[in-house]
């Protein structure tokens, strides 16, 4: 049995919860090619097929590095009013 690996842009945008500019957006900006999308046809207009679970991985990361900055920063500001004490 093969598993689906490449997934056109309507069922990766269901899946992944994102609309389709936001897909756009994140290609344009954070996600890579050959590892989070392809073109399928091999040329740069052709089809894209996207790698859902690559994707969510990324998803998780990134929310991961939010919380973690946030938590960061938090951390920070206690510091700092501690020291001023």
């Amino acid at each position: 049995m093969s598993i689906k690996k490449w997934f056109p842009t309507e069922e990766a945008c269901e899946l992944l919860g994102l609309g389709r500019t936001n897909l756009m957006m994140l290609k344009e900006s954070d996600l890579v090619a050959g590892i989070h999308y392809v073109f399928v046809t091999g040329k740069r207009r052709g089809t894209i097929g996207w790698d859902v679970a690559a994707i969510q991985e990324w998803q998780i990361k990134r929310s991961q590095e939010i919380v973690n900055r946030s938590k960061q920063i938090a951390n920070d500001v206690e510091t700092y009013s501690k020291m001023g004490v």
